[in-house]
């Protein structure tokens, strides 16, 4: 699944977090915010963990095909 870029900005925003802390508190690779910014796909169980992180689900996070 391919990450609006904007959608999680906005969403780190709101919870007054920065793209960094999200994927900190998400447990994932710091590198996966250089792949999210490429438009590179993530696997769903990485998705599901920042969702978590951020406090929304899944598809509040992904580009609309």
């Amino acid at each position: 699944m391919q990450v609006d870029v904007n959608k999680l900005f906005l969403r780190c925003a709101e919870l007054e977090m920065t793209e960094s802390e999200a994927l900190a508190k998400a447990g994932v690779s710091p590198d996966l915010l250089s792949r999210i910014r490429k438009g590179s796909r993530i696997q769903a169980p990485t998705l599901a963990k920042l969702a978590k992180a951020l406090k929304c689900r899944p598809i509040d996070l992904v580009v609309m095909e």
